[in-house]
């Protein structure tokens, strides 16, 4: 067993919760198949998983970048700092 420190240690806790948000919204999408809800209900659901699911996969990426592309335990220089700052806001943008 090694000490190395955990790949997802900076994802934050709201998202690495063992029951996160979108989980809900995957079982919303599961009760309202089963329950043969209109199609707008169903679609509503679907909407809200996605937009979670690319929530959190912001969060991961954005983490990614900053502790493993940008290693906090190097010097980084502000010129890489602003280009991971404009790569996240890009990525941001794109996911909503």
């Amino acid at each position: 067993m090694t000490n190395a420190p955990s790949q997802t240690q900076h994802i934050p806790e709201k998202a690495a919760e063992s029951r996160p948000p979108h989980q809900g919204q995957v079982e919303a999408i599961g009760r309202t198949l089963n329950q043969d809800a209109e199609c707008s209900d169903v679609l509503h659901n679907i909407s809200a998983c996605r937009g979670a699911m690319d929530a959190l996969m912001a969060e991961v990426i954005e983490g990614h970048i900053r502790f493993h592309i940008l290693d906090p335990a190097k010097s980084v220089t502000n010129e890489q700092t602003r280009a991971a700052d404009d790569l996240v806001t890009a990525l941001r943008a794109y996911l909503k």
